[in-house]
């Protein structure tokens, strides 16, 4: 009995010294794998900001000190700067750079015009009014320029995508795969539909660069903010995901595509009708009450001064 209980014993101190090794081998595992993950963190962000300072340096060679001082100072500031010129399909490697020569020109423009104004005048308050307005309207119209030019771009977009869908719907089914009836529809409409066969062309190339498919419209998604664009993204991603058919999923998102436009259609039309009303009744009503009320009022004064 006493030798049993002894290996007894033995048997449990080496399980739980077995146990206590595994547990200290993965804690150490799962240490070292943060650690290198910590350490991929910070490579990245370093090169991140080598990149950032090679690409600050160019361009101040190639553009002057302008453009550094307008450039955005943070990854975070660049980052998105450069989505929303993606976004007005302004993609080349030198847009940021441009693009802040174009608003360090347009603040020294502005301040010269509010200089002019400053010396010349008598600086009364439509003075000093008139020079600021100069001096905001030259530190805004980059601002409202690339607002401006996104919203065209993103309207153009979503105006083309019923058709670019019918036809992407109709490459599929013939037998094509995705990357090629992209290629395809890209092709056919560049002529009539330029953004959109743009955005296509971008979708093409990071397919064949090596992006899985989800991630490439993800990226269109955010590119394209309209939401058919994004719903669509968001159907062929799924699809892909799952192993579904991206033919028989985009047939059946062109179908309920198609019904939500009827629907817009009818709700737009219900709306004008009650837009109309007011204007209507403001501008038929006086002459509506001319034509009626017209010839009483001639007959009574005509009875009026016969009786007089």
């Amino acid at each position: 009995m006493a030798v049993e209980k002894t290996m007894q014993l033995a048997a449990l101190a080496s399980g739980l010294a077995t146990a206590g090794a595994v547990v200290f081998a993965v804690r150490s595992l799962m240490r070292a794998r943060a650690l290198e993950a910590d350490q991929a963190a910070l490579d990245a962000e370093r090169e991140a900001s080598s990149a950032q300072e090679a690409a600050r340096s160019a361009a101040v060679a190639r553009y002057g000190a302008i453009a550094e001082l307008m450039r955005p100072k943070t990854l975070a500031d660049l980052s998105e700067l450069k989505r929303r010129l993606a976004r007005g399909g302004l993609r080349s490697d030198h847009a940021v750079e441009l693009y802040s020569v174009a608003r360090g020109v347009s603040v020294v423009v502005g301040f010269g015009i509010t200089a002019a104004v400053m010396a010349l005048s008598s600086l009364s308050d439509v003075d000093l009014l008139v020079a600021a307005v100069s001096l905001l309207f030259g530190y805004y119209v980059p601002e409202w320029w690339l607002g401006s030019r996104t919203r065209a771009r993103q309207d153009a977009i979503s105006g083309a995508l019923p058709a670019t869908l019918d036809l992407l719907v109709t490459c599929m089914e013939a037998g094509l795969g995705l990357e090629q009836a992209l290629a395809r529809v890209a092709r056919e409409v560049a002529h009539s539909e330029p953004e959109m066969a743009d955005e296509l062309s971008v979708v093409v190339a990071e397919i064949r660069a090596g992006l899985a498919v989800p991630e490439v419209f993800r990226k269109l998604a955010d590119r394209v903010t309209s939401d058919d664009m994004r719903n669509m993204c968001n159907v062929i991603g799924q699809a892909s995901q799952l192993g579904a058919s991206l033919g028989r999923s985009m047939r059946e998102y062109a179908a309920s595509a198609r019904r939500r436009r009827s629907l817009g259609l009818e709700e737009a039309a219900g709306k004008v009708t009650a837009a109309l009303t007011l204007p209507l009744t403001l501008c038929l009503m006086p002459a509506a009450l001319l034509v009626i009320l017209g010839p009483a009022v001639v007959m009574i004064f005509d009875s009026l001064k016969g009786g007089g």
